[in-house]
């Protein structure tokens, strides 16, 4: 399952980019797969997302068998700012608020197992955003992501390549090594790892190369992005539940990436700590 995280940063400040231009400045105020860990997430190191892998998309609906959703997973995340601060909205925003919620469906399948390389997955999926309005007047998003990962014996290598076809032409290519250790207690895990982003963009409104040194330019951005730590810790608390906590930094490689987080940020700073919890339902 792709985690929608993603660093502080919004895109379309100019609103200069054809596809970007329909909300004016306001236009493309969002960063693609490639920036949403969690853009509005920093005032107050808190967020609530529920996660339901592999499980019915709905409480009244009824649950599949285990043979008929083996490979194929749900997820739905939703984000709560309980400080927002939105200096581009249409109408001023602040105070704790719900502001977006998104959709996740894809597949993934092991195409070879062994010992020293305990499996190598492809996956396949979808990402629908739905946003609140007066923050993104272009409208929601959709994302394609496709995913390929070898899970060694002491580390997993991940690599992901997410597209945005609704608004904004471009990749974002998400590089990750992590690693689960297992506690003594309670059959927790800790999970420790690190993201590297790099976005390619074809879109100079929506992600300009230097948007403060050369307003003017007509690049789009198309460099290393960002880097990720992160930490999480998995409780069981039920058969089919569990609640994780996760604290993790997002911070500039430096280079234009620089420049542009600090131009689409909400806070105008490139660096941030975030912390969240995560309550996933596996059947």
């Amino acid at each position: 399952m792709v985690n929608p995280d993603r660093p502080l940063l919004q895109p379309g400040r100019s609103g200069s980019s054809s596809r970007g231009r329909r909300g004016g400045r306001h236009s493309g105020r969002r960063a693609g797969a490639a920036v949403r860990e969690r853009r509005r997430r920093y005032s107050e190191p808190i967020c609530l997302a529920g996660v339901l892998p592999s499980a019915a998309a709905a409480p009244s609906s009824s649950r599949p068998s285990p043979s008929a959703i083996k490979g194929f997973s749900v997820n739905l995340w939703g984000n709560f700012d309980t400080s927002e601060n939105a200096p581009w909205a249409l109408t001023p925003r602040t105070g704790a608020k719900w502001n977006e919620t998104d959709f996740t469906f894809g597949y993934s399948r092991d195409i070879y197992q062994g010992e020293l390389i305990k499996a190598i997955s492809l996956g396949l999926g979808g990402i629908y955003y739905a946003y609140d309005g007066t923050l993104y007047p272009q409208g929601d998003s959709f994302e394609i992501y496709y995913t390929a990962s070898v899970d060694f014996t002491y580390a997993k290598l991940a690599l992901t390549a997410n597209h945005e076809v609704m608004h904004y032409p471009g990749w974002l290519l998400t590089v990750g090594l992590s690693r689960i250790f297992e506690l003594p207690f309670y059959e927790m895990t800790l999970e420790v790892g690190h993201n590297f982003l790099f976005l390619f963009s074809r879109d100079a409104g929506a992600y300009p190369a230097r948007p403060l040194s050369d307003p003017a330019g007509t690049k789009a951005f198309k460099d290393p992005l960002a880097g990720q730590f992160y930490a999480t810790l998995n409780i069981p608390v039920h058969k089919y539940l569990t609640v994780s906590p996760k604290i993790g930094f997002w911070y500039a490689v430096g280079g234009n990436s620089t420049e542009l987080l600090r131009w689409g940020s909400w806070d105008a700073t490139q660096n941030h700590i975030y912390g969240g919890i995560n309550l996933t339902a596996a059947f």
